[in-house]
């Protein structure tokens, strides 16, 4: 998982093997991530939510 990529400013890759690359937007990203079993700190949840679309 990297910040951007692919030309995309703001979001989260997420990346699950090889083949499959998810790009989340801003809004929806703290709650996609904890989906994935991601814990996302207050301080990030607080950026993801101004992230695109926001």
């Amino acid at each position: 998982m990297r910040p951007g990529g692919r030309g995309i400013e703001l979001g989260v890759v997420l990346e699950d093997g090889p083949e499959r690359v998810y790009m989340v937007p801003g809004r929806v990203q703290a709650e996609v991530l904890q989906r994935f079993g991601i814990l996302v700190p207050d301080y990030l949840r607080r950026q993801l939510d101004f992230g695109v679309g926001a």
